[in-house]
């Protein structure tokens, strides 16, 4: 009788944990769809609005912009203060401004709705890694980061497919605002599930949050993709230029920063000391180069789709239909390929996912 009771107290925890991990891959889930479901809704969105060229790169650009700019320092914020408790206020704040991003009466109001929703939505990645390295035991870690991976990787597919739908319904004559507001009941969900399960445990160490590398780290990525942004838009003008320099000038300034603080015994934002790890820098270089085009692809593929190809938003969905479940059966399958092939896999699966240029056109005749 006491050895069954013992095996239910300790089912118990397990289960606490898995229950957080599901409130961890919503909010992975929103993080991700969020950057690609805009894409669907941009015409619509512009033609309600009246939005420029330059505030429709915004409404894209404005989130993935916040979010890198407060991706370190929300991380160290969590550090600090605890990561429950900055995962459940980011949450309310991603929420929130999915509502706002939702109301919007106009393209200046919904650009800076999506900088809000970019930086709440740092506040949660942030502390995402952390949570689940903390609530699994390391036997378990491979699975659970596969299945992490498989629905960040599957909801920033499935963005334009979502869209697609909500705007094919267009429940309670909402039209593109659907894509925004569908987020307030998930959310509300996913904050329950982290309120109830997420481990109420103690600030990580004693932490500093080095204001000076967070603004350097925040202005370096501000001013760098900000210029590259605009250069896009107006063409290599001087100031654009100028700016992009800055930020890269910036940007060095910060990692040079970072390793005279470690040198002094200080406690930097980033350990450059990891990039001597052979394995890690070369992924970092092929994960950066992925994410780096993965945005721009969704982007171009679904304006290409309805502005030049004339699909409806239903239908740009569902040929992005096949790269959404691509990209999760590709996380699910590193369980097996990464312990068998390590960094190979992932070279092989970045080089399968750029086509050759016949494959290109052919793929454009057949579109055609």
């Amino acid at each position: 009788m006491s050895e069954t009771t013992g095996v239910a107290k300790a089912q118990v925890p397990e289960l606490g944990a898995w229950l957080a991990f599901g409130a961890c891959l919503i909010a992975v889930f929103m993080q991700m769809i969020d950057v690609t479901i805009v894409n669907t809704a941009l015409p619509s969105l512009i033609a309600d609005l009246g939005a420029s060229r330059s505030a429709q790169l915004l409404v894209i650009s404005g989130y993935a912009l916040a979010f890198a700019c407060t991706l370190l320092t929300a991380a160290r914020i969590g550090a600090m203060v605890g990561r429950r408790p900055m995962f459940l206020v980011s949450m309310l704040a991603f929420t929130a401004a999915s509502v706002w991003c939702g109301a919007a009466g106009g393209p200046t109001e919904l650009v800076l709705a999506r900088v809000v929703q970019g930086a709440a939505g740092a506040g949660m990645a942030a502390q995402t890694i952390a949570i689940l390295t903390a609530g699994f035991p390391r036997e378990r870690h491979p699975l659970v980061f596969a299945l992490y991976g498989g629905v960040a990787g599957f909801a920033g597919m499935l963005g334009p497919i979502v869209g697609g739908v909500l705007l094919t319904l267009d429940i309670g004559g909402w039209g593109w605002r659907s894509v925004f507001l569908i987020n307030l009941p998930i959310g509300l969900f996913a904050f329950a599930l982290a309120w109830k399960f997420l481990d109420r445990g103690s600030p990580v160490g004693r932490h500093h949050l080095d204001p000076v590398g967070a603004a350097m780290s925040g202005l370096g990525l501000f001013a760098l993709i900000a210029g590259m942004a605009q250069i896009q838009e107006h063409g290599w003008r001087p100031h654009l230029i100028a700016v992009t320099v800055a930020g890269l000038a910036l940007t060095a300034a910060f990692l040079a920063q970072q390793r005279a603080r470690t040198a002094r015994g200080g406690d930097p934002l980033v350990r450059l000391d990891l990039f001597g790890n052979h394995g890690f820098r070369l992924g970092s270089v092929l994960v950066g180069a992925f994410f780096g085009l993965f945005t721009a692809f969704v982007f171009a593929a679904s304006i290409t789709m309805q502005d030049v190809l004339g699909y409806s938003p239903l239908l740009t969905g569902m040929v992005m239909t096949l790269f959404a479940l691509g990209a999760g059966a590709g996380a699910l399958g590193s369980l097996v390929l990464v312990p068998r092939w390590d960094i190979w896999a992932l070279a092989a699966a970045l080089t399968l996912a750029m086509p050759s240029r016949e494959r290109r056109e052919q793929a454009a005749v057949g579109v055609l």
